[in-house]
């Protein structure tokens, strides 16, 4: 399992040096008005805390973001957004967040639909419903809420987030959860994250020897299309189980929507499956 995790680190490392070769026609087109009343447009090749640089006809150019009074997303005069995307891979999250205001709706495999807000610019929120215990169990569906606090630098951000899952079968409630920081290098549209945390639930608190790490990065191959990686190792004391998967994530023509469809295969006995499938589609809301 050493070798898995060097090994995933390496080529996700490789990917985000890639990533950092912008091209130019991969780069977001966006226009900017500013509080004088003008109007620039170009490319976006970076941002941080204070400034944004800009592709223009006439070469870069760095706005402070204290003089921007509005910044729209164009391609093709399309609006397109890269924090809806940059912000989660498969199921778990990267350290990009969203901004204030903007949200989505995401549904994974059918049974996992939630609601994703920018309650700041620093700070989003999760929430959502699970739908297998009252599917298949008739048991009250399992309940999940993730609010992560993320902060970018100037190449990628830094968040801290928990995940509480609570579930109540046969009247027996259960509440756990996983505690995480996770590190995001690379823009929202080309980028690895590496996570780890520890998992506890609300009556026996932390328990040390359950330790996730995940290894998670998307990479923007064309207009269309994104190849996007999650990989989740769980040690467990003196055993791990390691989840990996690759996939397409599809964006939509006219808005920020977009289909993933990856296939996973868990280091546990899978029987005659080699591989599994998983898919989900997210529709940003504003």
């Amino acid at each position: 399992m050493q070798k898995l995790f060097i090994f995933l680190c390496l080529s996700f490392y490789s990917l985000v040096l890639c990533g950092q070769q912008e091209v130019a026609g991969l780069s977001p087109l966006v226009q900017i008005e500013t509080h004088a009343g003008d109007k620039i447009n170009g490319l976006l090749l970076r941002q941080d805390d204070t400034h944004i640089v800009l592709q223009t006809s006439m070469g870069e150019m760095k706005i402070g973001k204290i003089n921007i009074a509005k910044l729209d997303y164009i391609r093709d005069n399309i609006e397109l957004s890269g924090e809806y995307s940059g912000s989660h891979y498969l199921l778990s999250q990267s350290a990009f967040g969203l901004r204030k205001g903007q949200s989505y709706y995401e549904n994974v495999a059918l049974f996992f639909n939630s609601y994703t807000y920018g309650v700041s610019d620093n700070f989003s929120i999760t929430g959502g419903v699970e739908l297998v215990p009252l599917l298949f169990f008739g048991q009250l569906p399992g309940l999940f809420v993730t609010p992560k606090v993320h902060f970018p630098f100037e190449k990628g951000a830094g968040s801290l987030s928990t995940s509480i899952l609570s579930y109540t079968i046969d009247g027996d409630s259960f509440t756990a959860g996983v505690l995480q920081g996770a590190l995001t290098f690379g823009s929202h549209e080309k980028n690895v994250t590496i996570g780890a945390g520890f998992g506890y639930d609300f009556q026996s608190g932390f328990e040390t020897s359950i330790v996730p790490i995940t290894i998670s990065g998307m990479a923007r191959i064309s207009d269309r299309l994104s190849f996007i990686s999650e990989n989740v190792i769980v040690a467990t004391g003196d055993d791990s189980v390691a989840i990996l998967s690759a996939g397409l994530r599809i964006f939509s023509r006219s808005k920020n929507n977009f289909l993933t469809v990856a296939l996973f295969r868990p280091t546990v006995d899978t029987g005659p499956l080699l591989v599994l499938p998983l898919f989900s589609g997210t529709v940003a809301i504003k």
